[in-house]
């Protein structure tokens, strides 16, 4: 998986930030790469660029991205911050893949086959977009 022509590797230990009030008063609604948790990553490690998503967290460092899974409760307050409430400021713990999730996982699945029907997916209204538009 790559995104925007960078390789994508699932991240291998858990990465808690503190996110502050400067974070949030310089946050953008519905901008995976300008919300307040992405702008506390970036600014407490020193990566690249970060990209937080409602399911899934990318962090750039060293020319690839590691991709985190987002937890409930930054996912619960990204939804109120993109739509117009506030961001408790505090530290958030962003997890590693479990192992079903993956991309190895997944290459596994795609060679064996789906097992079921697909559901169709909920999306989430008035938040900010899927990532599939950018991956290649």
């Amino acid at each position: 998986m790559k995104i925007a022509g960078v390789q994508v590797q699932d991240a291998k230990a858990p990465l808690t930030v503190e996110v502050t009030r400067e974070d949030i008063k310089g946050a953008s609604t519905k901008k995976p790469e300008a919300c307040a948790v992405a702008r506390a990553i970036v600014r407490e490690t020193g990566a690249e660029a970060a990209r937080v998503h409602l399911s899934r967290t990318y962090v750039k460092r060293n020319g690839s991205w590691r991709r985190y899974y987002t937890p409930n409760d930054v996912r619960s307050e990204v939804v109120a911050f993109d739509r117009g409430g506030k961001f408790e400021p505090g530290a958030y713990a962003l997890m590693p893949m479990p192992p079903s999730a993956r991309l190895a996982a997944k290459a596994a699945y795609r060679k064996r086959g789906p097992q079921r029907t697909k559901r169709t997916p909920r999306a989430t209204p008035n938040v900010r977009d899927s990532m599939k538009a950018d991956w290649e």
